[in-house]
């Protein structure tokens, strides 16, 4: 042996230890000094060193450790090996101080990590396995409960954090406590050994290979935080160009850590992590508060952060395949297997989407085929070399790591790779839930237009949707078969001039229209394009251009090859609609056709025609996927490839195989682009009594409106506030804002339906299936125009039996928390549902988002039950009465309706009773508008009276700064910003709304509008606009009942 052991502790050099102190812990240090000279000058000279105490452990510990700082520890040889552990195997499962074994002690050791450590730890793993195995999964006392790697990666050792990783010669139970020890939670961050790697920054390659070895439970594994290693990872002062491999790589191995969030307040999904972080990284750099810190430790923003849209730089192809994960992928058998060198098995072509080996599986990534003799390695990114790695882990070992810097375009490439595998492989709700979660920032991720009228002006069109705000990069858009008059300019349109063609043009309008508003991306496109004529072959090219879509559901019959290879060279997914002609399928199957896009991997063949038996088609569409799947020439087979840098390089190169599905082999039912619900309707056989009400009201809003245009084109010094619209969250089945009296009305929308079940799509906010919601918004803007409306949608079921829609409980409450994050004035609820059970999680998160609502100060309303005399405990107002509007319905001459429930428990009756438009508005729709009944209708009502009586406010304290600017001193009816404010206070409002008068037959329940507003509107009448504000001051001091 080439280390001369003593047969006798007496006759080694005794060491000495120092007492070194961490985190109130004492860890064994090892003199480095080798000159024995020195011995008596180190012992005299310094008080702190301690002899090694005559505990045998201690005594067996410290020497092997010295063997291992001289380099002199070789055990290659049979002779060396035996005569080194006949001396030191009875210790090698023994404990020191704070339960520390030998693995502890190397972790802890301050001495340098070399191939001696490495050797050891070799031949303790060959040896003794099963003490080995022991060793590795054993906590010490220090406070952190570590076991040896996690104390290793904490002190950034790197070398012997790869010495305990390495594979070679491993046994299985050697294995099995490596996979153990990875996933311990340790320290009081209760993190495990991946995230503490990733926070103290180890080199690249170790990373990587920590990740390899770790189960997907590990990987999803949450800290005292809330956060998974994927966070951490995520943060932007980590995204370096080398940072993306391992992003890459956590994402390919453990997907299901994008669906975990942090703790509260702020419930971080990964992406919504690294977008406040970059926020906060940016925030500190300028105001030059960057420092060494990391930027884990510091407060992060709240969900309030503006999340910016990512810079779609068409580069990244990850995972692209919209499925449901399994919960467990990587399980311990499934790293055994690999480990022993034998690639995890992969999912057959049609499979749910499986991310083992691979962010794409090869079968996933057709465009890439290998040559016979290229040769597989490494995974790492094109633009980060092996040499860099090597650097940077040689600098790590050494303790002197110069950190990469973080670029905007390193850091831009890792959130495009979020955002993408996001929006590709969750469902358009989870996928805006985690890219923005209560953002009010936050975009539409899909533009989904079915539903709506099926001709629209594009004018019109623009100016009512004008208020979307899109995502640069959108999941999927949806349009049925809808026609454009007039036609648009060109480039919304073809160039007329250049040809005479009858094929139709309308998608162009609309996919310029998604690019005007800033659509980058398109991964999803579904067109109906069934009716005669289709649209041209030019119009579709033109109208995809672009969007690198990959997935095109264009549904035209015998849509040309070359029209779909020029759309778009990313397609992954095709839905082909064949008339039968055998031609065409040829065509689709040949060199030139399908097979050149070498993305794709499955063509769903929907036969609209059979004009041939059934056996013959079968025999067609059989010859027709052996044609797509056969071999293609020499030269492509002998193509080598070079992977861009979001592309992983294969393990292995299988030959791609495209799926072939008919629509009536598909399973799913598709769901139809011209479905549509009407409003309900009441049939008019008899004069409709006037509302005295209404007319008082219609006649003081026109003139209002007037005062109010004018009023905010005045120049204000400060205070802005006082210009903000009254905005007022209509939660209802959507609106239909192409209707010409909401144009300019909708601030925004949100939807909570995202229909049937596995059908991946969401119904837009801006569809009303019944135009109940509609009708709701036009009655609120009718009394409130200057009001804005921001559209919640429910998610809703239509009961066949009861023939009515009913309101999903959840989706409910959801909205109520959705307008509280957008911190609308008031809420206005049309609409009634069982109260849920008690003690029920659908109660407690209904009366969770109320109380919320309320105690941010928003005025709630809602409606009466409608059900006659029996006792109303229906949701929302039964869960919290109290601060509540609960409105019901009252005809024309002020008495309740029939069916509305007991008046003492209603706080107001509003006209609610065959309710009609003005039909002095233009509005064409009037014309076919049935007269509506309802607690629903009288709600919408009060809720905009609620909002004029803070506009008459609001105009009253600008009069009053207006006054203020030009010195004059206040009157005593001068209302300020203040006043803005109590004005909006539930119990100040129910105040207000009585000083308007209300009549003593209906237990002063019916507000008689026309006590106050009649007068203010025959004093306003010829009037200036001041003296007109003047009368409107005059008007909203009454409202300051408080």
């Amino acid at each position: 042996m080439t280390a001369e052991l003593s047969e006798s502790t007496e006759k080694e050099r005794p060491l000495t230890r120092k007492s070194t102190v961490d985190n109130g812990r004492r860890i064994l240090n090892v003199d480095n000094s080798d000159d024995s000279e020195d011995e008596e000058e180190v012992e005299d000279d310094d008080d702190d060193d301690i002899p090694i105490a005559q505990d045998p452990v201690k005594t067996a510990f410290d020497e092997i450790l010295q063997i291992i700082k001289s380099g002199k520890l070789k055990l290659g040889k049979r002779e060396e090996r035996k005569k080194f552990f006949d001396k030191y195997s009875r210790y090698i499962e023994k404990l020191v101080d704070e339960n520390k074994n030998l693995l502890h002690v190397l972790a802890y050791w301050d001495g340098a990590t070399n191939s001696s450590t490495k050797s050891l730890i070799s031949k303790l793993t060959a040896k003794y396995p099963e003490e080995y195995s022991r060793l590795l999964v054993s906590r010490d006392y220090t406070g952190s409960e570590s076991n040896p790697l996690y104390a290793a990666i904490s002190r950034k050792d790197a070398k012997l954090v790869a010495y305990m990783c390495e594979n070679k010669d491993k046994s299985p139970t050697v294995q099995d406590a490596l996979v153990d020890a990875l996933g311990m939670q340790c320290s009081e961050r209760s993190e495990n050994c991946l995230t503490a790697a990733i926070r103290h920054k180890l080199p690249v390659d170790i990373i990587l290979n920590l990740i390899e070895k770790t189960t997907e439970d590990a990987l999803k594994a949450q800290d005292s935080k809330g956060f998974t290693p994927l966070h951490y990872a995520v943060e932007y002062e980590r995204c370096t160009h080398s940072q993306f491999e391992i992003i890459r790589r956590l994402i390919e191995c453990g997907d299901s850590a994008l669906d975990k969030l942090g703790n509260k307040p702020d419930y971080f999904s990964v992406y919504g992590y690294h977008e406040s972080t970059r926020e906060k990284y940016i925030s500190s750099k300028k105001s030059g508060k960057i420092t060494g810190e990391r930027l884990a430790e510091w407060t992060p923003p709240t969900k309030e952060t503006v999340l910016s849209q990512p810079k779609i730089s068409k580069e990244y192809d990850g995972p692209k395949q919209m499925a449901p994960l399994p919960n467990e992928r990587r399980t311990r058998e499934d790293l055994a297997f690999k480990w022993r060198g034998t690639n995890l098995t992969t999912e057959p072509n049609g499979k749910p989407f499986q991310m083992q080996n691979s962010l794409l599986q090869t079968n996933q990534i057709p465009n890439v085929t290998v040559s016979a003799d290229l040769k597989v390695s490494s995974t790492l990114p094109a633009h980060i070399s092996n040499t860099e790695v090597s650097r940077e882990s040689s600098k790590m070992r050494s303790g002197k790591l110069e950190e990469q810097a973080v670029t905007e375009e390193s850091a831009e490439k890792i959130r495009e790779m979020l955002h993408l595998h996001y929006l590709r492989t969750r469902s358009p709700e989870t996928a805006a839930s985690r890219l923005y979660g209560k953002s009010t920032k936050a975009r539409h991720i899909c533009f989904d237009y079915l539903g709506a009228p099926l001709k629209i002006d594009p004018e019109e069109f623009i100016e009512s949707f004008e208020h979307v705000k899109l995502d640069t990069v959108l999941q999927y858009v949806a349009f049925p078969n809808v026609r454009v008059h007039p036609a648009p300019d060109y480039p919304y349109a073809l160039d007329k001039s250049t040809g005479d063609g009858n094929g139709r043009c309308d998608m162009m309008f609309f996919f310029q229209w998604l690019k005007d508003k800033g659509v980058k991306r398109i991964l999803k496109v579904i067109v109906d394009d069934s009716n005669t004529p289709a649209h041209s072959d030019e119009a579709i090219e033109k109208a995809l251009q672009g969007f690198d879509v990959e997935i095109l559901d264009w549904r035209k019959v015998d849509l040309c090859p070359e029209t779909i290879w020029t759309a778009s060279r990313k397609l992954r997914e095709v839905h082909l609609q064949w008339s039968g002609n055998n031609a065409v399928l040829r065509g689709w199957s040949e060199s030139e056709g399908l097979r050149r896009l070498e993305d794709l991997t499955k063509v769903h063949l929907h036969v609209k025609q059979d004009l041939e038996s059934h056996s013959r088609m079968q025999k067609k569409i059989g010859s027709f996927c052996d044609r797509l799947n056969s071999s293609t020439s020499s030269a492509e087979q002998q193509r080598t490839f070079s992977l861009p840098v979001e592309q992983p390089v294969p393990h292995s190169i299988q030959p791609r195989i495209i799926q072939v599905k008919r629509s009536d082999e598909d399973g799913q039912n598709r769901r139809l682009l011209t479905m549509s619900f009407a409003a309900s309707e009441m049939k008019q056989e008899h004069v409709l009594q006037p509302h005295r009400w209404l007319n008082c009201m219609d006649e003081f809003k026109d003139v209002f409106q007037n005062v109010w245009s004018w009023t905010m084109k005045q120049k204000l010094q400060q205070q802005e506030a006082l210009k903000q619209p009254v905005e007022i969250a209509l939660i209802d089945d959507g609106v239909d804002v192409l209707q010409s009296r909401l144009r300019g009305k909708i601030s925004d929308g949100k939807s909570f339906d995202y229909g049937d079940k596995g059908a991946n799509r969401i119904r837009s906010h801006w569809i009303s299936e019944r135009g109940h919601g509609t009708v709701m918004a036009k009655n609120i803007v009718r009394i409130c125009p200057m009001a804005k409306i921001y559209v919640i949608k429910l998610e809703t079921h239509f009961d066949h039996k009861e023939q009515k829609a009913r309101i999903g409980a959840r989706s409910a409450a959801e909205a109520i928390d959705a307008a509280v994050d957008r911190k609308v004035q008031i809420i206005s609820m049309s609409w009634t549902i069982k109260q849920p059970d008690s003690n029920s999680e659908e109660k407690e998160k209904f009366d969770s988002a109320v109380h919320r609502a309320v105690k941010a100060g928003i005025l709630l309303f809602c409606s009466a039950a409608d059900k006659g005399l029996h006792q109303d405990n229906d949701y929302p107002a039964a869960s919290n009465p109290t601060k509540m509007f609960k409105i019901g319905a009252a005809k024309p001459n002020g008495n309740v309706w029939d069916w509305v429930p007991n008046i003492r428990h209603l706080d107001f009756i509003i006209p609610g009773y065959e309710v009609a438009e003005n039909a002095s508005l233009d509005d064409d729709s009037s014309q076919n508008f049935q007269p509506q009944t309802g607690s629903s209708v009288a709600t919408a009502l009060g809720a905009g009276l609620a909002a004029l009586v803070i506009c008459c406010v609001q105009l009253a304290s600008i009069h009053t700064q207006m006054s203020r600017q030009k010195g004059h001193p206040d009157a005593p009816s001068s209302l300020t910003l203040d006043d803005l404010r109590h004005v909006k206070n539930h119990e100040n409002m129910k105040a207000a709304l009585r000083t308007i008068g209300t009549s003593p037959d209906s237990d002063n329940k019916f507000i008689e509008v026309w006590r106050l507003f009649d007068k203010a509107a025959k004093d306003m009448a010829g009037k200036d606009k001041e003296q007109q504000l003047e009368v409107i001051v005059t008007l909203a001091y009454k409202f300051r009942a408080y």
